[in-house]
């Protein structure tokens, strides 16, 4: 096994739960990808880095708490898992990475601490996303970041200098304060 890169045995793709061994530091690009009977998974607190698509297209997957240590999330890590309703976020992450949550249609709410950047579409058609709550400090928010979030309610805090083109379309409920 590859700590730096970690990859399940192929035998796991039916899994309902997984946990991944302590001392795995990295989670390899596509290392889950559409394991759709996975629920839930238990990450070590060696857990530094979550590889490109790593998670996307785990449809059940419903509960994800990052580590502390973790300090990157590729794009696309979470898309597409459709009944992903909580994430906690590791507090040294600092940019949401493009597409990380794209059509993660049941999340509802997520709290952003210490974000710098929101990437492109990285909350894209999370339909059911009521909350989001961005701290002071945030400086960017990308091309499409929200986008088809119909039911959000947010507030854009002073520290934001930057809002890609269609960040909030059909986003009736943004605020900018």
């Amino acid at each position: 096994m590859d700590k730096n890169n970690f990859f399940p045995d192929p035998i796991s793709q039916t899994c309902i739960q997984y946990r991944i061994p302590e001392g795995v530091t990295k989670i390899a690009d596509k290392a889950f990808y559409n394991f759709r009977h996975l629920e839930s998974v238990v990450f070590p607190e060696s857990l530094c880095s979550i590889g490109r698509y790593a998670f996307s297209g785990c449809t059940a997957l419903n509960n994800v708490v990052i580590p502390s240590n973790v300090s990157n999330i590729d794009s696309g890590a979470f898309q597409n898992c459709l009944y992903l309703e909580e994430f906690t976020i590791s507090p040294n992450i600092r940019e949401i990475s493009p597409s990380l949550f794209e059509g993660c249609a049941s999340l509802k709410q997520i709290t952003l601490k210490n974000i710098l950047k929101i990437g492109e579409a990285a909350f894209s058609r999370c339909l059911l996303l009521t909350e989001v709550n961005l701290a002071e400090g945030l400086k960017e928010i990308g091309d499409e970041a929200f986008s088809e979030c119909y039911n959000l309610c947010l507030s854009i805090p002073h520290s934001c200098v930057s809002i890609g083109d269609y960040a909030f379309t059909e986003c009736p409920g943004v605020i900018f304060r």
